[in-house]
């Protein structure tokens, strides 16, 4: 049964709650490096409305030179629409078992370096991807503004089935053979 002083506390609005005497478990807007390693982690986990989430409405997404998914014309693309269906999209269809292994992760203010290498199998030709990566991830606070990748495209064209060969038509420099004559 209830008592009259009960039944007050229970009827009374409740205000805020009081601060826990112990550490709160940090948020990824709490710190720059744990937004970059929640976008990393929805990748792998083929979360990519997680990974778009993460991205400012106005991000500006540069992909490598000679990147499978970079534009021809070296300009970034613009928005988290652009870059799942330019980047995320095409390349969950072009690698499976993505790993994006991170070996160090580098803080200046807002700004994070991460060197490491993806691995995966090409889709198409079976072939194992390792390529090592530097992204540079710029943050206006908990969304990332701007990304940069540097990665062995190399490797990553041969892994998706994207040869050298295909890269003139992408206005980028490769020697054949019959140039090396």
């Amino acid at each position: 049964m209830l008592s009259s002083d009960d039944q007050t506390t229970q009827n009374a609005t409740p205000g805020p709650l009081p601060a826990s005497p112990l550490p709160r478990a940090p948020l990824p807007h709490d710190d720059p490096a744990a937004v970059v390693a929640a976008f990393y982690d929805a990748l792998v986990a083929a979360d990519a409305q997680c990974a778009i989430e993460l991205l400012s409405p106005e991000v500006a997404w540069f992909e490598a030179a000679g990147s499978p998914y970079g534009r021809e014309d070296g300009n970034p693309y613009r928005g988290g629409d652009e870059v799942a269906r330019h980047v995320l999209g095409p390349q969950a269809a072009d690698v499976a078992d993505l790993e994006l292994a991170r070996r160090e992760t580098l803080i200046f203010g807002d700004t994070i370096i991460v060197l490491g290498t993806a691995r995966g199998r090409g889709v198409r030709t079976g072939t194992r991807l390792t390529a090592p990566f530097a992204h540079v991830w710029a943050l206006d606070g908990t969304k990332v503004r701007e990304f940069r990748q540097y990665i062995d495209v190399t490797a990553f064209r041969s892994a998706v089935g994207r040869p050298a060969s295909q890269w003139p038509a992408l206005g980028i420099f490769s020697l054949t053979e019959s140039d090396a004559r």
